[in-house]
């Protein structure tokens, strides 16, 4: 903790011993069920975006892949 207090007065350029940190959080005593964590983490809009990002290139190796099929034509 005192490496980060000098590297933070280092950056800012105040005395160490002059800044003050705020730890008010109260502690956390229970969590959540992993599954409730879980279900509210696959709904999260990140990883919806993921998700389809990973859609859409799949359908794109899928249209690569039949770029690479011979194709017949009745030109003669």
């Amino acid at each position: 903790m005192t490496s980060a207090l000098e590297t933070l007065s280092y950056i800012t350029g105040i005395v160490s011993s002059e800044l003050k940190i705020n730890d008010d959080f109260p502690e956390i005593t229970e969590a959540e069920p992993l599954e409730k964590m879980l279900e509210s983490a696959l709904k999260r809009s990140d990883i919806m975006a993921l998700k389809e990002a990973v859609a859409a290139q799949s359908y794109r190796v899928r249209a690569a892949k039949g770029g690479l099929c011979p194709t017949v034509g009745l030109d003669g």
